[in-house]
């Protein structure tokens, strides 16, 4: 498992001890170096460049270089040697707030890089080896929100990765190995948005999107970020939209349309997402509504009532009305005419006598605006908005497939994790598609100084559970012979206790993993004490305590990753509960008898250990 580390103090230092060395050597121009300054205007009034030149070759820049922008305002310094960048730069916006800043090492970015906004905030910031992204890069939004966190390494992401929407809520993660692995994509309910595997920040292989119910909602592969071969659409109540192949993220070939009850909608071919050859049109009740004939998106349709009469007609180009339509009555009566311009046009309607009844516009056969209503004798009785269902082929419309995260692409950077879950259950117990998984192995050897000796083992599930078994030897004194030797009027205790543990982890933020948990204690614990008289002959007494406690705890696991396959863990916690305690105690041992009487427990639970997460 993969964590996000952090940059260390001590590699900033370093940075910017040699970045103030370098900047010594090459800011301050040599006997060698001749000034050089560029101008805006002719008449050489408004600074373009300020920079120095090596004097036996004027084309090679070394030194302080600074450009200005038209008003005269700072718009980059830094410092180049050999032609080549070196050292610290700063870029700026034209009302003076810092663009960019980042450091070069032989005209290479190298070191820590920070871009801005306008209004200040930070854009991007993370660390550049040999022109490369390395190390961790956090991206943020303008108002200051982090809007994605992970590492690259020689320029590939790698490991875990997590997008924000705005208002901090999870919208995506990616799990990463050398710019290649599973990408997940939320709605702002938590629900899955998409899912599917990207490589170099682009989508490749079968893809899945969800509507925001979790019903399917599109089907199909994707190869370099463009959809291809065979596809399936879904309503949100889970029945077929439509189904067809791609080519280079177009439709081609023949595609089938159906309605939200199930009964076939259209179908014809497509070619480059233009209809062409015969299409048909159905009503839900199976019946034929329309056809037409298309060459290149362009053609002549009909469609007709559902007892098969002509309801209209007219001619439609790339998916536009074009020219005269006519309307028809179920009885074949003229019922209105409209003359489209790029699918857009003037209705007029007849009553069945032939006079005007209505005039207004349409678009694409829907009305649109306000209408006039005129009687049989063409007065004007008043006016009215309404809505007309569209009267020519309708597809249903297409789901946006693209992600639209800008943040893990290249150049578009992107993201994707969703949770599969009921709305009436939580979602911290259900899976995650693609979560990550380990053990981590845990111990504390310092514990021997209160005479225990902790070790455990963890199963943990990404940013998510946690279920623990922690079992503990407990003997006081530690190194003490318990069985020869005892020492006289001593009380010896040996015992055991296991603890199974169950840990709800809050997301990881940069300062470890938060969690809230409870715990079942069992525990036997036997003490000894040994008196003898002055011949130190003497005897044994033996008492036995027996408890079980329920605990409620908080804590934080902080994580740190070392390479791929090595991470450690601090488990910081602290609790308290209660308990029943059952205990056989001789008289003997007075500074136990209290436990006989004493039923109750009430534990405090405060500890740490360490771990190695697998």
């Amino acid at each position: 498992m993969i964590r996000p580390v952090t940059i260390q103090p001590a590699k900033v230092a370093v940075w910017l001890a040699f970045l103030m060395f370098f900047t010594v050597i090459v800011a301050f121009p040599q006997n060698s170096t001749i000034k050089k300054t560029k101008y805006y205007d002719a008449n050489n009034l408004v600074v373009k460049e300020v920079f120095f030149v090596d004097a036996k070759n004027q084309n090679v820049k070394s030194g302080p270089y600074i450009a200005y922008y038209a008003s005269g305002l700072m718009k980059v310094k830094g410092n180049y040697h050999n032609n080549q960048p070196v050292g610290y730069w700063e870029r700026y916006f034209e009302n003076g707030a810092i663009r960019s800043s980042s450091t070069y090492l032989f005209g290479k970015l190298y070191g820590p890089s920070k871009t801005y906004y306008e209004n200040g905030n930070t854009a991007q910031a993370g660390f550049y080896k040999n022109n490369k992204e390395d190390s961790t890069w956090r991206f943020y939004f303008e108002s200051g929100r982090l809007k994605s966190l992970g590492i690259y390494e020689d320029g590939m992401q790698r490991g875990f990765w997590k997008y924000f929407h705005e208002d901090s809520t999870l919208k995506a993660s990616a799990y990463l190995e050398r710019g290649k692995g599973h990408y997940k994509e939320y709605f702002s309910s938590g629900n899955v948005r998409m899912e599917g595997i990207i490589s170099s920040g682009v989508s490749d292989s079968v893809w899945r999107y969800y509507h925001e119910n979790g019903v399917l909602k599109a089907l199909g592969n994707e190869k370099s970020g463009q959809r291809q071969g065979y596809w399936k659409f879904f309503f949100p109540n889970g029945n077929l939209s439509s189904e067809g192949h791609f080519k280079d993220n177009l439709k081609f070939g023949h595609w089938k349309y159906y309605h939200e009850s199930g009964g076939l909608s259209s179908e014809g071919d497509l070619e480059k997402e233009e209809k062409e050859g015969v299409w048909k049109f159905f009503f839900p009740s199976g019946n034929l509504m329309g056809e037409g004939k298309f060459m290149k998106g362009n053609g002549d349709y009909q469609e007709y009532y559902d007892n098969g009469k002509l309801k209209l007609k007219g001619k439609i180009e790339k998916d536009l009305y074009q020219g005269p339509w006519t309307f028809y009555f179920e009885d074949g009566g003229l019922e209105g005419e409209c003359n489209y311009v790029n699918g857009v046009g003037q209705y007029v309607g007849y009553y069945e006598n032939g006079a005007v009844k209505m005039k207004g516009q349409m678009q694409n056969g829907q009305k649109t605006g306000s209408w006039d209503l005129l009687s049989r004798d063409g007065k004007l009785i008043g006016h009215y908005k309404t809505f007309y269902d569209l009267v020519g082929p309708k597809e249903p419309t297409k789901p946006k497939l693209q992600p639209t995260d800008t943040t893990i692409r290249k150049p578009r950077n992107t993201g994707k994790p969703d949770f599969m879950y009921s709305k009436k259950r939580s979602r911290h117990f259900i899976q995650k598609v693609n979560e990550m998984r380990g053990f981590i192995v845990a111990f504390n050897p310092f514990a021997i100084t209160i005479s225990s000796l902790p070790f455990g083992i963890e199963y943990y599930i990404q940013d998510r559970l946690g279920y623990e078994v922690m079992f503990t030897v407990f003997r006081q004194p530690f190194f003490a012979n318990h069985s020869e030797n005892m020492e006289n009027k001593r009380v010896y205790t040996i015992g055991n206790s296991i603890d199974f543990r169950q840990k709800l982890y809050s997301a990881d933020h940069g300062s470890g993993n938060l969690y809230i948990g409870q715990e079942l204690r069992l525990s036997n614990h036997t003490h000894q004490l040994y008196l003898a008289d002055t011949a130190n002959v003497g005897e044994n007494y033996e008492g036995e305590e027996t408890k079980v406690e329920l605990s409620l705890l908080i804590g934080n696991r902080l994580f740190r990753s070392y390479n791929k396959h090595n991470t450690l863990t601090l488990d910081l916690y602290a609790g308290i509960g209660f308990g029943y305690r059952n205990a056989r105690i001789p008289d003997q041992l007075l500074v136990y008898n209290r436990l006989k009487t004493n039923k109750l427990t009430i534990p405090i639970r405060l500890g740490f250990n360490f771990g190695f997460l697998f």
